[in-house]
């Protein structure tokens, strides 16, 4: 999963090798695809994992410098036996946005453990990220819709449509898609029909709530950006240490949150059905 909290972006992922194998082709194998998940989404990774392999024997085997990963182990080293194969793989730009790490021995699948991490809630990584949408303007756009007429709403939303659609015209004549992002090639070619489809309906939701709204059209940017391809964007502030979390629960609440409201202005009874085929 990709997890964000404030400017950073980073891919949460767990391992496992198998016990006993060391360096073997298939456990090198699963950290490769750790990497190449890495490359293919241009953010750092931090994967939890029980790889089985002694921890110094892992630094030393210079597989993680050809990878660019480190490993992270609690303060001081660790205590207790398994202490040496369970820990953390991650790339080296997370190290500065880790506030406070301790141990969780309270876990169902003992005896091993797991790691509480409690990071730096303004944390920037100096680089590349994945942009992400702001929250649309929910709240707003209910008390609005609400006192308008079927005449207004046809309107805003022939007119949502129609910037949608000019919108994405226009990244088609750049990039050859009318999604916007990039993707490698491979991906497009693949999503293509029927990605172009369900970028313009998203595209044409969002710019409906932002209108509805009365969100200025030149702050459409700082929201689009659901269901296209990912937009990777150059970071280059350092990061701050201001401390703050942010759990799995909250993000995860949070997108829930935001699947169910486009759902209902999808099914909403106000649109007769020709307006739901464009939504």
């Amino acid at each position: 999963m990709i997890v964000k909290i404030g400017k950073m972006q980073f891919i949460n992922a767990t391992a496992y090798l198998n016990v006993g194998e060391e360096f073997s082709e298939h456990n090198i194998a699963v950290i490769q695809q750790i990497v190449m998940l890495q490359n293919l989404l241009k953010l750092p990774v931090f994967a939890f994992g029980d790889y089985n392999i002694d921890i110094q024997d892992m630094r030393d085997s210079g597989i993680l410098k050809a990878h660019n990963l480190q490993c992270l182990e609690m303060p001081g080293g660790p205590s207790i036996k398994l202490g040496k194969i369970d820990y953390v793989l991650y790339t080296g730009e997370l190290k500065h946005c880790i506030k406070h790490i301790c141990r969780v021995t309270k876990v169902p699948h003992g005896p091993h453990f797991g790691y509480k991490i409690t990071w730096y809630g303004n944390s920037n990584i100096v680089g590349v990220r994945i942009h992400m949408p702001y929250d649309l303007p929910f709240l707003t756009f209910e008390v609005e819709y609400e006192n308008m007429d079927r005449e207004s709403k046809d309107q805003k939303l022939h007119e949502a449509t129609q910037e949608a659609n000019d919108i994405l015209k226009a990244q088609k004549e750049k990039t050859g898609y009318a999604i916007l992002g990039t993707t490698p090639d491979e991906i497009k070619n693949r999503s293509k029909i029927v990605g172009e489809q369900l970028a313009l309906n998203a595209l044409t939701t969002e710019i409906f709530i932002l209108k509805i709204a009365k969100k200025p059209k030149d702050q459409y940017r700082k929201y689009i950006g659901r269901s296209q391809f990912p937009l990777f964007v150059h970071d280059s502030k350092p990061p701050k240490g201001v401390p703050d979390f942010i759990s799995k629960e909250d993000l995860a609440s949070k997108v829930g949150i935001l699947k169910n409201s486009i759902t209902n202005i999808i099914n909403t009874e106000d649109l007769d059905n020709s307006h739901k085929k464009v939504l």
